[in-house]
């Protein structure tokens, strides 16, 4: 089987190289009626089969950038770390800026999991011819069927990315959140900073345990929340004590991103965006 860049030197367009494996497929426009589907029966007995796709992690996080390789533009967009589902129209969006950059309307997307169809549908909104190139069709591929999660702070390491990455991080998600507001289905949304920076608040009879995080072995899934504006984290936990839990009830309290926390990463552009948002979320309710 050729290598990718082997394939690429053969290939026309402008390549835009996403490494999630999917179908191989020409896509074209289509306009359809909104359709209902009926409410799916989920049950332990019903699962069919248990499929596991590894995702490598990256410490310096995901990557979008430009290559030129002989007459062609390769614009990288990979490295997600399980995080594709979520990240995938925000760096997809990045990605296709710099390919619109060049003089090319003819685009090939190498894999078509999430980021790469996210790919290929902002580049034909765009105006490119697009198609997506992939090594297995279903069912032999996990990427159909993955999950999502929303963690993307954590596929990362601090010490292990660049203040040029963290802007592209912003902006990617700047983009996803434009999304969903223009849909119409973002309320409210907040970043929560890395438990290592909250605390659990444990509650036996009449007896309150604090424990710092970070936490280990957490298995739980949050079920709600509450959103609290207090003087400290101090006033916080008080504040909690005083709530009417009994035995084998567990809260944690975490504290929410506000702008200052990105430093100058978070540029003036980025912080007008913001607030653009925000403004249209609180127009809407």
């Amino acid at each position: 089987m050729p290598t990718r860049r082997a394939f690429l030197r053969v290939s026309g367009g402008a390549a835009l190289a996403s490494l999630a494996a999917g179908c191989a497929t020409h896509l074209r426009y289509l306009d359809s009626p909104r359709r209902r589907f009926a409410r799916v029966l989920v049950a332990e007995d019903r699962i069919i089969r248990t499929v596991v796709g590894l995702r490598p992690f990256r410490p310096s996080g995901f990557v979008v950038r430009t290559e030129k390789l002989d007459d062609k533009t390769i614009v990288h967009n990979y490295g997600h770390g399980g995080g594709g589902m979520t990240m995938s129209w925000g760096t997809s969006y990045l990605a296709v800026e710099q390919a619109a950059r060049t003089d090319q309307r003819t685009a090939a997307v190498l894999g078509c999991g999430g980021v790469g169809l996210a790919t290929a549908r902002l580049l034909q909104r765009r105006g490119f011819t697009v198609t997506i190139y992939a090594k297995d069709l279903p069912p032999n591929t996990t990427s159909n069927i993955a999950g999502g999660q929303i963690e993307t702070a954590y596929l990362y390491k601090d010490d292990a990315v660049t203040p040029e990455w963290r802007q592209q991080l912003l902006a990617a998600m700047g983009h996803y959140n434009e999304e969903l507001v223009k849909a119409g289905i973002m309320l409210a949304g907040e970043g929560l900073q890395p438990s290592s920076k909250g605390v659990r608040v444990k509650f036996s009879g009449r007896a309150r345990t604090v424990t710092d995080g970070p936490f280990a072995e957490t298995k739980e899934l949050i079920a709600g929340f509450w959103l609290w504006q207090v003087k400290s984290m101090q006033e916080a936990i008080e504040w909690l004590k005083r709530a009417p839990f009994d035995d084998d009830a567990e809260v944690e309290i975490r504290q929410v991103f506000e702008a200052e926390d990105f430093g100058a990463e978070f540029t003036p552009e980025l912080r007008e965006q913001e607030e653009r948002l925000r403004a249209q979320i609180a127009a809407k309710s």
